[in-house]
């Protein structure tokens, strides 16, 4: 059943506190998919029918899924692989799981390692805010290689050079350079170009 729930801020105002009660950051607006229990199954993300019917096959995976576990090698890849990219497994919970499967496909594991490179920039901020701290720490995951996509990669890179920017550090060029080309593969990452081209 749909839901739409509008966040007046006035005081007093019933379901108002829904997005902390389902623990969510206050970010306007919040797309989310809920389990029948009232649990949030996904977050989404990208705002496009396409985005939407995406997230809802995935989810339809994950239940067929379930039940999988350390009975089907195969299936129970694919359901970590789900979990993940519908958000469902934090950062740390996701390292643990990736650990458990052990050996994987050469494809699988690329797979994994993309979406953990992704949960990683949440999981960073959420740590240490935007600051210089968080910035470092992604300009060392982009030092290494591993570098988000999809929502992730805008925080990522947003942190990165506005940091960059205001300490004038000489790598500011260099990570503008590496967005334009990140840009290329990423048509989302385009608009914030022009934010630090001088």
């Amino acid at each position: 059943m749909p839901l739409l729930n509008i966040t007046s801020q006035i005081d007093g105002r019933p379901e108002d506190g829904l997005l902390a009660e389902l623990g969510q950051p206050e970010r306007y607006p919040t797309m989310l998919f809920l389990n029948g229990d009232g649990t949030v199954a996904a977050v989404q993300e990208a705002r496009t029918v396409r985005g939407f019917a995406h997230t809802l096959a995935l989810l339809d995976e994950r239940d067929a899924l379930r039940g999988t576990e350390g009975r089907d090698q195969k299936a129970e890849v694919r359901l970590f692989l789900v979990e993940a990219e519908l958000g469902n497994l934090g950062f740390e919970a996701a390292q643990e799981r990736r650990r458990q499967l052990g050996d994987i496909s050469a494809e699988q594991a690329k797979a994994a390692d993309q979406l953990l490179t992704n949960l990683e920039v949440p999981f960073v901020l959420e740590k240490h805010g935007r600051s210089g701290k968080t910035a470092e720490a992604f300009l060392d995951m982009h030092e290494a290689g591993r570098i988000p996509s999809g929502p992730a990669a805008v925080d990522f890179w947003l942190n990165i050079l506005y940091y960059l920017q205001a300490v004038d550090d000489e790598r500011y060029e260099k990570m503008v350079a590496a967005l334009e080309k990140a840009a290329k593969q990423d048509p989302t990452l385009a608009p914030y170009l022009e934010r630090f081209r001088r």
